[in-house]
């Protein structure tokens, strides 16, 4: 466990720091490391960083005055690390102008603080003394930030400069999103923050319990509210649907009886067409014989039997127009009787229908004219031939 391991780092705190440990704050983190030094199982290894415990009251105290409450305190280096890009795999340098950060998958492994980075000669020390430390792992990458030479990429080593892209305050904010945490702050500053954080949470949940408890309340009625003002405008909707469809259910009956009706004159006229009768060829040759004289106002069909009756009703302009229909339909060869007005028949000697019964009733120009078609067995056949 963590605890056991910054216990044991106490009691030998003075062989690894040359800060007096009675005034020295520090903080531990698990790191990985290269497999290759991985020699015994069930151990780990472990990154502690330490400051003089002077330093951080003073930070705590500046803080404290200007109102601030402290997060973290970490080493300058230990944030670096965090902000350094974690993709490449085997070992990785990172140098600025004062600090050369050995890295294997993001976790420092080596640190070196100087005034002034030597250019090459300083990394190269630093390649062999890590590479000496973990046998069998090379140096892959080195990046550059804020140094004051260049380096080239070699097939072996790719270098990277970064210049001013990365600094300690970036690794700072991504300390919540790593596992690298260390906190440098006094163990009895962190209890306190803590109290006072729960103190505050505690009030503010309260507080805010209170105002969700009003909210809902205020939340409730007004969905009450809105919920009946709804209901209701529904209901009168659907009594304003129902009185519609009732209007529309009367005008649907009266059209279902005028659309029974029109289906009656409509089977009537189908069954009357169907019956084997010439119907389009008498009002073709009706159509024919009337003339420019002669308006037709209304033709009725009737049957008895094997006898079908035309009855037409319409205006002449003049008796001659009427004569020339009369001959016309007589002549047409479909017609056994044209009964026409008998002041017409009178002076027609020309006729010579001895079968044609003949009534003549004529009121001015506007007459009435009966056609007789008689179908004997042949004109059957001949009809159910032509169709």
């Amino acid at each position: 466990p963590m605890e056991d391991i910054k216990s044991s780092l106490a009691l030998n705190f003075d062989e690894h720091f040359s800060i007096p440990e009675n005034d020295a704050v520090f903080d531990v983190v698990i790191i990985s490391t290269p497999p290759e030094t991985r020699h015994r199982a069930n151990t780990v290894t472990a990154l502690a960083v330490a400051a003089r415990r002077s330093r951080v009251d003073k930070i705590l105290e500046a803080a404290h005055k200007a109102g601030m409450t402290v997060k973290a305190i970490e080493a300058v280096n230990f944030s670096l690390l965090r902000a350094i890009p974690k993709d490449s795999e085997g070992l990785c340098i990172f140098v600025d102008s004062k600090n050369i950060i050995t890295t294997w998958q993001g976790h420092g492994i080596f640190f070196r603080t100087t005034e002034n980075i030597n250019g090459f000669n300083d990394i190269r020390s630093t390649m062999q003394f890590v590479e000496g430390q973990y046998r069998g792992v090379r140096v892959s990458k080195i990046i550059l930030a804020k140094v004051n030479f260049q380096l080239a990429s070699s097939s072996e080593i790719q270098v990277v400069n970064i210049q001013d892209s990365y600094y300690a305050a970036e690794g700072l904010a991504m300390r919540e999103s790593s596992d690298l945490v260390l906190d440098l702050r006094p163990v009895e500053y962190v209890a306190l923050e803590k109290r006072r954080n729960s103190l505050n949470a505690s009030r503010i949940a309260l507080a805010v319990l209170s105002i969700g408890f009003i909210l809902l309340s205020m939340g409730t009625i007004i969905f009450t509210f809105v919920r009946m003002t709804f209901i209701q405008n529904e209901i009168d909707i659907i009594r304003q649907m129902l009185y519609e469809l009732e209007y529309k259910r009367n005008d649907l009956m009266k059209d279902n009886t005028r659309l029974q009706k029109v289906r009656d004159q409509i089977t009537e006229i189908v069954d009357f067409m169907a019956d084997d009768m010439p119907v389009l060829e008498v009002l073709n040759s009706i159509e024919i014989n009337a003339g420019t004289g002669i308006k037709i106002d209304d033709t009725t069909f009737a049957r008895s039997g094997q006898v079908l009756t035309v009855s037409i009703n319409g205006t002449a302009s003049d008796e001659k127009s009427l004569l020339a229909l009369t001959e016309g339909l007589r002549a047409a060869g479909i017609f056994e009787n044209v009964i026409t007005p008998t002041t017409l028949k009178n002076n027609n000697k020309d006729n010579n229908n001895d079968n044609a019964d003949i009534n003549i009733n004529i009121d001015e120009v506007k007459f009435s004219m009966t056609l007789t078609l008689r179908r004997s067995e042949n004109n059957n056949d001949q009809t159910n031939n032509q169709s």
